[in-house]
C-alpha cells in the first residue's frame, strides 16, 4: 500500500459516477489533499462571505475554534 489513493482503491458507485461524471468533481491529476484544500479554501471564504467576515460567526457555522480559523485564513491567505 501506497501513499496515494488510485481509482481502483474507491468503492465502486463512486468509480461509477467518475466514469459516468456524475460526482461533480473534474479528474485533474491533482492530488487528494490539493483537492481537499481547495474545497476547505473554498468552503471558509463561502462562511466567511455569509457571515460577513466576521470571524466568531464563521467560526461557529465551521465548528472550530478561532485560532484554527485565523491559522487556515493565513495559510490560504484570505482577507476580507
Amino acid at each position: 500500500m501506497g501513499d496515494i489513493i488510485m481509482t481502483r482503491d474507491l468503492p465502486f458507485h463512486v468509480r461509477a459516477g467518475l466514469m459516468e461524471g456524475n460526482l461533480g468533481l473534474e479528474v485533474t491529476g491533482q492530488s487528494l489533499s490539493g483537492m481537499l484544500s481547495g474545497m476547505e479554501r473554498d468552503l471558509i471564504v463561502k462562511i466567511l462571505d455569509e457571515h460577513g467576515w466576521v470571524q466568531t460567526k464563521a467560526t461557529r457555522s465551521l465548528g472550530i475554534s478561532e485560532r484554527v480559523l485565523r491559522y487556515k485564513m493565513k495559510k490560504y491567505r484570505l482577507s476580507p
